[in-house]
């Protein structure tokens, strides 16, 4: 009967009680009291790493997948979940790397293979429910063209804000403190040029508090591990070359940023991969466009588009 809020204040309570450090995604994946408390009492135990975050584990519908942006974390589609059908279970997919002792994929091939065998394991058979944010349409979109190359039914696809990838030159990739200044100020916060070092990443904590992305505590190292999987999610799709999917895809279209020629056709040029692309437009920027309202919408559309 909880909710992430009270998730993350479970989290910030036990470092504080136990001095044990756990994860939103392992409450998320053991949510009885007897199964943490097992994961606890064995915390010597290394911990595999799983992509799969379980933001709704019930119901009797198939699935939805969802594919997490640059940064690699599923928790932004926490207000998603909540606002899809309540009989039907969304999963997220969550970057290796995030973790302490974890290793960041070193490739897109390296990822796709995770993430479709972790698919396989919760859903061996039916259509394939699956959407990706931002970086991770490409993802997406991907995994479906994977699925149907196997010959599974591929149901719905959603991408939301997700642009094509463009080669990018090396003078084209931010540093970690050009990518925390960009995300602030994306969100609104008003942020100086000036500000570096160790104030800065307190920054980029306090805004993934505040975005809910994870709880209240989370050690400031955490921040060096989301800073490197964002720039690495840029370099893992420069080789990427995307497929010819026979499926149609649903657009979500973030309209009240400042939109280019170049972010248009970026837009547009899915209509390339994909059998039918049908466009949405959202009225939220890049950033919010999974705030809880924006959510309901999409939310909405997906239940609409998906028959069963």
């Amino acid at each position: 009967g909880g909710h992430s809020l009270l998730a993350m204040r479970l989290v910030a309570r036990v470092r504080e009680a136990l001095g044990i450090e756990i994860s939103l995604k392992t409450l998320f994946d053991f949510p009885q009291i007897r199964e943490l408390s097992v994961l606890i009492s064995e915390d010597s135990k290394k911990c595999i790493y799983n992509p799969i975050l379980t933001l709704r584990g019930s119901g009797d519908r198939p699935p939805i997948f969802c594919i997490h942006p640059a940064g690699g974390m599923a928790t932004v589609f926490k207000k998603l979940a909540t606002a899809l059908d309540v009989g039907r279970p969304v999963f997220g997919l969550q970057a290796r790397g995030l973790e302490n002792g974890e290793e960041p994929f070193s490739n897109l091939s390296e990822m796709l293979d995770a993430y479709t065998k972790a698919i396989s394991i919760v859903i061996p058979n039916g259509p394939l429910n699956i959407v990706g944010y931002s970086a991770g349409g490409p993802i997406a979109h991907e995994i479906a063209c994977c699925f149907e190359d196997k010959g599974r039914d591929i149901g719905f696809v959603g991408l939301i804000d997700s642009f094509l990838p463009k080669k990018l030159n090396p003078e084209d990739y931010q540093s970690k403190e050009e990518i925390i200044i960009a995300m602030a100020r994306d969100f609104g916060w008003d942020v100086s040029e000036n500000i570096r070092g160790e104030e800065l990443y307190n920054l980029a904590l306090s805004l993934a508090v505040d975005q809910g992305i994870v709880p209240l505590g989370t050690p400031l190292e955490w921040v060096d591990r989301l800073l490197i999987e964002t720039s690495l999610a840029s370099r893992r799709l420069m080789t990427y070359q995307p497929k010819t999917g026979h499926f149609d895809a649903v657009y979500f279209s973030a309209q009240l940023d400042d939109r280019t020629s170049e972010s248009l056709e970026r837009k547009l040029a899915w209509k390339n991969y994909c059998r039918e692309v049908t466009y949405i437009s959202i009225q939220e920027n890049h950033m919010r466009i999974l705030d809880a309202v924006p959510s309901k919408l999409i939310a909405r559309m997906i239940d609409y588009a998906i028959k069963n």
